[in-house]
């Protein structure tokens, strides 16, 4: 029976995941032991991402496509996907792999397994049911975690090695999930988030052009009326235009200030306000700090909202 089901709703606010700095190549963590909330990701990655459901139930959205996912299912990620997971269950297991190209060159095998098999380049083979037995595939999601902390290059050969076994027995089991309907909005839906997130993504580059902060501005790059946006995204989102944009602001501002040491009227025009007091009275609005506050409390950290 094919499910309708909305897109995201009451996405919780987060800071994006910045691991550019830190000299990891692959890691591997179980989903019972490390919390992964809801969360809206456009292209925020710098890693591949393999993310194993054994328990659970959710709703994934996947570019222009949203699934159900209410059995076990092994999803390949490609960092410029834009994707979402609203959690709909108490109990969940399995695991999430994060992967740099360097882990991919050091397992030369395993590159070639995954341009064979297609799960990352062909969005149709990107999302696996597991509709058999899946007591060998967590047998070897276990085994790649212990190699990885055990620690040294060997034990990044090896996890190589058993991610490979991962794949061929997720192929061989597996079936390619299919989409469930959504309606026309959706569309619009992801392209306003690939526009706003391409927008955020020019902050810092050289000779970037201004960020476009107004809702008005990003219906018309969208050739339709602020109004007609604004109601399908609230439709399917659960959020307003202007709220989106807000809340991208904020994420970003968040970044700025935990993972580098911009000034704060830097950041300011960075994000497109113009002098140091509007960001701070905005930043507190959202927060209920200041930047400064903020910068001096927190520490950066694993947030996996990927």
């Amino acid at each position: 029976m094919e499910k309708k089901i909305d897109f995201l709703h009451d996405v919780p606010d987060f800071v994006p995941v910045r691991e550019t700095e830190k000299d990891w190549i692959f890691r591997v963590f179980d989903r019972t032991r490390t919390t992964c909330k809801n969360y809206l990701s456009p292209n925020r990655r710098d890693f591949y991402l393999i993310l194993y459901m054994d328990k659970g139930r959710g709703v994934f959205t996947f570019g222009l496509k949203t699934y159900y996912i209410d059995e076990p299912t092994i999803v390949f990620v490609h960092p410029s996907d834009i994707i979402s997971w609203k959690n709909l269950a108490t109990e969940n297991s399995g695991y999430f792999c994060m992967i740099r190209k360097p882990f991919l060159d050091l397992n030369p095998s395993l590159r070639m397994l995954l341009d064979r098999y297609g799960f990352f380049q062909d969005k149709e083979r990107s999302i696996v049911k597991l509709n058999r037995e899946v007591e060998k595939i967590n047998r070897f999601f276990e085994r790649t975690e212990e190699e990885i902390i055990s620690g040294g290059t060997d034990s990044l050969l090896a996890a190589g090695s058993v991610l490979q076994m991962i794949l061929i027995e997720t192929f061989r089991i597996g079936q390619f999930a299919t989409a469930a309907k959504t309606d026309s909005g959706f569309g619009l839906v992801h392209h306003f988030l690939e526009l706003l997130e391409k927008n955020i993504s020019q902050i810092g580059k050289e000779n970037a052009e201004p960020i476009v902060t107004t809702a008005t501005a990003y219906a018309e790059l969208l050739s339709v009326h602020p109004n007609y946006l604004n109601t399908v995204l609230k439709s399917h989102t659960g959020q307003s235009l202007g709220n989106h944009i807000k809340n991208r602001i904020l994420e970003e501002a968040k970044v700025l200030l935990l993972y580098t040491d911009k000034s704060l009227l830097e950041i300011s025009l960075l994000l497109g306000f113009s002098d140091q007091p509007n960001f701070s009275y905005f930043f507190k609005h959202k927060t209920g700090i200041t930047p400064s506050k903020f910068r001096d409390s927190q520490q950066p950290e694993d947030n996996y909202h990927f």
